[in-house]
């Protein structure tokens, strides 16, 4: 749990209270909301950090978006880039919430988070 950065670690903890604090929520609800109440963390050269330096401290924390920062990788230099980016980070957002949400999953344990992906 020591290498998530502090402003993820923020919004994990804040996913954790939200699914806590309302029993009529999912986790992937959960998941969903909260992803897109930090949106402003996937618009690309915008603000502390953009979309690209989101992306890479998702994927170190847990190879969940693995396969999406490819999808990136193969379009950079399309015209669209930018918006792939921002859906593909916003997307990872979304599911490393729902991952870290997931009781078998939890980036609150001790063992190492895996590739699975909880739906």
């Amino acid at each position: 749990m020591g290498n998530i950065p502090k402003y993820l670690r923020e919004i994990l903890d804040e996913a954790t209270a939200y699914l806590e604090e309302d029993d009529d929520i999912s986790r992937v609800g959960a998941a969903h909301e909260i992803a897109h109440q930090h949106e402003s963390l996937v618009v690309m050269d915008d603000g502390e950090r953009d979309a690209l330096e989101l992306l890479r401290d998702i994927r170190a924390i847990h190879t969940l978006c693995g396969d999406e920062f490819e999808t990136y990788r193969q379009y950079r230099d399309a015209e669209y880039a930018d918006s792939i980016l921002e859906a593909v980070a916003l997307r990872s957002l979304e599911e490393l919430i729902n991952v870290h949400l997931h009781d078998e999953q939890s980036f609150n344990k001790n063992e190492p988070a895996t590739a699975q992906t909880a739906k």
